[in-house]
């Protein structure tokens, strides 16, 4: 499984909020060999083993559980809230999700190719003051390397 990283495509919904100097922007992107819709990628992103940790500690820091319908309300449109995200934009092929502070983003999305369908995935960190926290900038290359495992965990899902 081949995973890519490039710069967040112009097209993204959460394109407009890169912009403030500083921010840390990334994308990754994986080519499955089948059709895959939005709503499975979303499923099967938040429901990775992967993520299922992350929600653990989520749990934890908003004292409150966050149950699978939750994912799959989120991934079917019937809800714009997920765990600590709003969602920010949706297109039938694209989601962006922004953290209640809006200092955090994430994007997901699915674009046809002619043998299949690639799946992104593109973070934002919001930079305050012309530079990122000095938690964010911490935890950077712990993030890079969860992003794209969150990723090849979801493609693998989606197989």
């Amino acid at each position: 499984m081949n995973l890519a990283r490039i710069d967040l495509p112009k097209w993204s919904l959460m394109a407009p909020a890169t912009t403030p100097p500083g921010t840390y922007v990334d994308c990754d992107y994986v080519d499955v060999a089948h059709s895959v819709d939005l709503r499975d990628f979303v499923a099967a992103f938040y429901g990775t083993p992967l993520f299922l940790a992350e929600r653990l500690v989520l749990q934890l820091a908003l004292r409150r559980r966050i149950p699978d319908a939750e994912v799959i309300d989120l991934a079917e449109g019937r809800t714009d809230r997920f765990a600590a995200w709003t969602v920010a934009g949706r297109l039938a092929d694209q989601l962006w999700l922004a953290d209640v502070t809006g200092a955090t983003m994430s994007w997901l999305a699915v674009r046809p190719q002619r043998l299949g369908t690639r799946l992104f995935f593109g973070s934002v960190v919001r930079a305050r003051g012309g530079r990122m926290p000095i938690a964010a900038r911490i935890l950077l290359p712990a993030h890079k390397l969860y992003a794209r495992g969150l990723l090849r965990a979801a493609a693998r899902a989606l197989l």
